[in-house]
């Protein structure tokens, strides 16, 4: 969990007491903005009981009115969540080679961290945070085991960074992260915490054996430091733990330097008015009073079910039930009453107002946190029956909310970014590194050194269109492409799910390719101008596991292979026909024939040479063009 470095013990000792102190004031601080956000993560966990209404004791009923703390939380955070960004890194030097190929190693080394680190599940966690806090906590560590940078959710209730103006743009310069921890966990982590052992400076631990079992330890992080400590047992403030103890329960475990020269801890919050408090905490007191009164008219309900029966008795005896137990109507047994004058039941119908009120908190509840009747399946009113109509209102109300919650987490994961390379360049700079980034378009291992590739933090991250969904933004990317307002290649970049253009662009041309040769083939098929050795080479290819195009080009070297042959056997049979049955040629040997010396040659009479082969019409005319051009030569 902490850093391997060896600890500083002088250093440790000197900079606790700081901040432990500081501890103090932040938790003291915060202590308001906390107790809002707990009572949220209450009702999202439905920790929250009704109390018996009646007069007499009874069992606390559960939540009984709908969830709408969690509703909308969730929907909120999935819809938010429903599209990942894309990471763009810029080329220091455009149009260099080295410049923008580290650009792209700079993206894929981002990418992997991202993947590794689960960055789809990290999104819609922190999503879900900022609907339910109005705040957002991560954080940079370092994973010694693989070498390499991880991102991580942090628990925002446990986490205190330094007190800025709300609203300020600039990451934290320090920040507490308390975790509790079993006292086993701590003392493996750190066995000299024990009481029972003492350190290197002969000072005692603070953890009993027979002592609490969880306890809190801080995390402390600022631009020159990483610090642990104990600050005492759960659920002890600490800054009344060693009066109530009689004792210290704080103690230092662990220093080392923070060579990134920054803190590691980013905590965003919602953009508000004044103070952050979140949008779901008004609602809190709503959906109380809804399930009360829900609670109450149940109750109302069931007596109306089981009335209570009065017996009016004379003015001088009381009235007496024979055999003393009253028999419900489906027993078929009278009741006997002595000295009763009437018999009645009390009238108990829930008052029907209650439920108007119910429906009434239950809209301003839904009202106040932004939750809209298409995300819980309703059609709001009876006028609109079209599926585009409900989607164009849903798209307008809702999408505001999301853009603000997606340009907040662009910003942050852009600082984010810039800490990751950071941590590349000064923890394993020299590494290479062969890894899988995770995007499904890139089909390629990237390869990339921190110290050659990693040549600049420059980054951002970005949302194709902020608060759009990926359906919405299909359909939009798509008229925008129709209209030549943008490129193919803008519109590749600019979609959710394309997290590679330019590989993307790379198969798009060569399935292009592909369905051009398809149709060369079949076409060639269909007009026989493929023979059948060429449709036999190509099969060959093809179940050999062959690309297409690799098929196809062996079948054009094996044609060009056979036509070579049989061209140089037509020459050979050429070259036999124009030496002995063209007209004009003259026989070898013919002068040494007796009685044909000096006689010319169409007079000699001689038996014209066997043809070994049938010309076609072509080799027939060429034939032709030779014996006139010979003709004409003499």
């Amino acid at each position: 969990m902490h850093n391997p470095m060896v600890t500083n013990n002088d250093m440790l000792w000197a900079v606790w007491p700081v901040i432990y102190r500081e501890m103090e004031l932040r938790r003291e601080n915060r202590s308001v903005l906390l107790d809002h956000m707990q009572d949220v993560m209450h009702r999202y966990n439905g920790e929250w009981a009704v109390p018996y209404p009646g007069s007499d004791a009874g069992p606390d009923l559960p939540p009984l009115g709908p969830a709408i703390v969690t509703d909308a939380i969730d929907h909120t955070g999935m819809m938010a969540g429903s599209v990942s960004p894309n990471i763009f890194c810029p080329s220091m030097n455009p149009g260099e080679k080295k410049a923008d190929m580290n650009a792209r190693k700079r993206k894929q080394s981002l990418d992997y961290v991202w993947y590794m680190s689960g960055g789809k599940l990290l999104w819609r966690k922190w999503y879900r945070q900022l609907a339910g806090y109005s705040t957002f906590a991560m954080n940079l560590v370092c994973d010694w085991e693989h070498e390499v940078p991880r991102i991580q959710v942090l628990d925002p209730l446990g986490v205190y960074p330094e007190e800025v103006t709300n609203g300020t743009m600039t990451p934290p310069k320090s920040a507490g992260i308390v975790h509790v921890l079993h006292k086993d966990a701590v003392l493996r982590m750190f066995p000299f915490a024990s009481s029972q052992m003492r350190d290197s400076y002969g000072r005692k631990g603070v953890i009993d054996p027979e002592g609490p079992q969880m306890w809190e330890l801080v995390e402390w992080v600022d631009e020159q430091q990483r610090v642990w400590g104990i600050l005492g047992p759960r659920d002890t403030p600490i800054y009344r733990a060693h009066r109530e103890i009689g004792r210290e329960t704080h103690m230092p475990l662990h220093w080392s330097p923070n060579p990134l020269g920054m803190c590691t801890v980013l905590m965003p919050e919602r953009v508000s008015l004044d103070k952050t408090v979140s949008q779901v905490a008004h609602i809190l007191s709503m959906t109380d009073l809804q399930s009360r009164l829900m609670a109450l008219d149940i109750l109302s309900s069931e007596r109306s079910i089981f009335p209570d029966r009065v017996i009016v008795g004379s003015s001088t005896n009381p009235p007496t039930l024979v055999g003393g137990r009253w028999h419900d109507g489906i027993d078929g047994e009278p009741n006997i009453i002595l000295n009763a004058e009437q018999v009645f039941t009390l009238g108990n119908s829930p008052d029907p107002n209650v439920k108007i009120g119910m429906d009434r908190l239950e809209r301003n509840a839904k009202t106040s946190a932004g939750l809209l009747p298409q995300m819980m399946g309703e059609t709001p009113g009876g006028g609109l029956r079209t599926g585009r109509a409900n989607e164009a209102i849903f798209s307008s109300a809702a999408e505001p909310r999301i853009q603000e919650y997606h340009e907040i987490g662009e910003f942050w994961a852009t600082k984010m970014n810039e800490r990751v390379i950071e941590a590349y360049n000064v923890y394993w700079p020299s590494k290479k590194y062969v890894v899988f980034t995770g995007n499904r378009g890139h089909s390629e291992i990237a390869r990339f050194s921190p110290k050659t590739h990693l040549d600049s933090r420059w980054n951002a991250t970005q949302y194709s269109v902020p608060g759009a969904s990926s359906s919405r933004l299909t359909v939009e990317l798509s008229q925008m492409l129709a209209i030549e307002a943008i490129s193919m290649d803008d519109f590749r970049m600019a979609h959710p799910h394309i997290p590679d253009a330019e590989t993307t662009k790379k198969k798009v041309d060569q399935e292009a390719l592909e369905r051009s040769l398809r149709r060369f083939i079949e076409v060639g098929i269909e007009n026989q101008t493929l023979s059948i050795e060429d449709q036999i080479v190509l099969g060959e290819q093809l179940e050999k596991g062959e690309s297409l195009l690799a098929s196809v080009k062996e079948m054009q070297r094996a044609s060009q292979e056979r036509q070579a042959a049989l061209l140089a056997e037509q020459q050979e049979q050429m070259e036999g026909v124009q030496m002995g049955a063209l007209p004009g040629a003259n026989p070898m040997g013919a002068d040494q024939v007796p009685g044909l010396q000096g006689l010319p040659v169409e007079n000699a009479n001689l038996p014209e040479a066997p043809s070994t082969f049938e010309p076609n019409a072509n080799q027939r005319g060429l034939f032709n063009l030779i014996g006139a051009t010979q003709k004409g030569m003499r």
